[in-house]
């Protein structure tokens, strides 16, 4: 008893000095984290958002609970451009159950933009089943369940979208494409809102309105979705053509031309397109829709003598058309044959002399590949420009020539003729780009490239221009 007494006589002595070394070792951190805090405040508010991390970072890695910090911080990083931390830190605030209905947007538009599709459509969902969707939210349902190809939800997310935004051209061409498969009458009345409200939707209510009126010529079902998947793959819907085409091949199966569209359709959308573009030519070999969607598989792929194949027998079925020659003369110069690329060419312009367009292939045809550009060449220029000289590509292409002739004066002149025609025409600024860099005019040639490379991003005549640009303005 005497020694359990004397022993706990003994513990204040042993526990002041570790409590005291706890203590010494434990009181800067407020003081710290107040400080941390109060400083990245401050940097926030005073936009150095890079210095406003650091603080921020320090606080939470001192004090984990304070949850509410991960959103300010992600906002910050994504501000900064840093995406993939901000995502990290956004989502490690959605799961520490802190993340606010704009943080969950800004991370479900991350998400999204960082081809995480599926986890952002999950926090899309988590938003309508929220109720904290708006019409943004419901567009990007609309989006990512067309998608995953989830179109009878991709139409409910369009219509409660339209419903929200009603003067939103974009919601109702959206929701139009949806209903073209169902209900063709409401999808013009769609598009006719949307044209009403930006001009530049018009095409879309035109191109529905001549499927209706096509459509009364014939009721057979095959037609009739093909007719509707031509024009939805017309206005880049190819998602929602594919579906079409799909519909069409079920309802007939010895159609060639929903077969063949339907290849197309699958290339577009990244798939194998060439099984349904056999059975088509199967189905029909007479089809020059199948063979000339076999000429652009194959050209694909690099098949030159393989697409020639079947461009040859589109030109047999259909020995009249000059388009057939143009494109064999096309297929026939990138295999490195260039004097019987030119006689198809020329066997174009016998066949369809008054065709502008024919007389313009044959002026590029001999600016690319150098093939007697001032004689030949230029004589196909100025027969274009004979027919069309008010033509936009008939005056760049005149341009282009005279370029290609060292004959700036005359270049300059057609060219900004052409620009003043259409000034969104890429290849002009294209043009004057390169002629800018020969007069050593680098300001000029720069502002040229650039629009060129906007105008056409993707295009080959945006790539071109980009690849100017980087080597002469790195």
């Amino acid at each position: 008893m005497e020694d359990r007494v004397s022993i706990w006589r003994f513990i204040p002595q042993i526990l002041l000095p570790l409590l005291i070394l706890v203590l010494l070792d434990v009181a800067p951190l407020p003081h710290s984290v107040h400080s941390s805090l109060v400083e990245g405040y401050q940097a926030r508010v005073g936009g150095q958002f890079s210095l406003a991390v650091i603080h921020l970072r320090q606080v939470v890695e001192q004090q984990p609970w304070r949850s509410d910090l991960w959103e300010q911080i992600g906002r910050m990083e994504w501000t900064l451009g840093r995406k993939e931390q901000a995502l990290q830190d956004l989502t490690r605030a959605r799961q520490e159950g802190s993340l606010s209905r704009e943080g969950r947007i800004l991370l479900a538009e991350g998400l999204e933009e960082n081809g995480q599709a599926e986890a952002a459509l999950r926090l899309w969902e988590e938003l309508a089943q929220a109720g904290l969707a708006d019409e943004q939210v419901y567009r990007h349902l609309t989006g990512l369940y067309r998608q995953f190809g989830r179109l009878d939800e991709s139409l409910l997310a369009a219509q409660r979208w339209q419903s929200l935004a009603p003067q939103d051209p974009e919601a109702a061409f959206q929701l139009g494409l949806l209903l073209s498969f169902s209900d063709l009458e409401q999808a013009q009345a769609l598009m006719a809102e949307a044209a009403a409200i930006d001009p530049a939707y018009a095409p879309a209510q035109e191109g529905l309105k001549r499927v209706a009126g096509l459509l009364l010529l014939s009721d057979d079902p095959a037609y009739r979705s093909t007719l509707v998947g031509r024009e939805l793959a017309g206005l880049g819907a190819w998602d929602l053509a594919e579906q079409a085409f799909q519909q069409a091949v079920a309802a007939n199966p010895d159609y060639a031309e929903a077969w063949a569209f339907l290849g197309e359709a699958q290339e577009q959308l990244g798939m194998d397109g060439l099984e349904a573009l056999r059975r088509a030519e199967q189905t029909n070999p007479e089809s020059v829709l199948a063979q000339a969607l076999l000429t652009l598989y194959w050209s694909r792929v690099g098949a030159v003598d393989q697409a020639l194949i079947h461009l040859q027998r589109a030109a047999d079925i259909e020995p009249q058309r000059a388009v057939w020659q143009i494109e064999l003369g096309a297929l026939t110069a990138r295999k490195g044959d260039l004097l019987s690329a030119q006689s198809y060419y020329e066997a174009a312009g016998k066949l369809e002399p008054k065709n502008t367009q024919v007389w313009l292939e044959q002026a590029r045809f001999s600016l690319t590949y150098q093939v007697d550009l001032s004689g030949y060449g230029l004589s196909a220029a100025r027969e274009a420009y004979r027919l069309a000289p008010e033509d936009a590509e008939v005056l760049d292409t005149m341009g282009a020539v005279f370029l290609g002739l060292d004959d700036l004066t005359t270049a300059e002149r057609f060219l900004q003729q052409a620009l003043v025609k259409d000034s969104e025409l890429a290849s002009v600024h294209l043009h004057l780009g390169q002629m800018y860099l020969i007069q050593a005019e680098s300001e000029k040639a720069r502002d040229s490239l650039l629009r060129a490379a906007v105008l056409d991003e993707g295009g080959g005549t945006g790539l071109l221009a980009q690849r100017l640009l980087e080597r002469h303005f790195p």
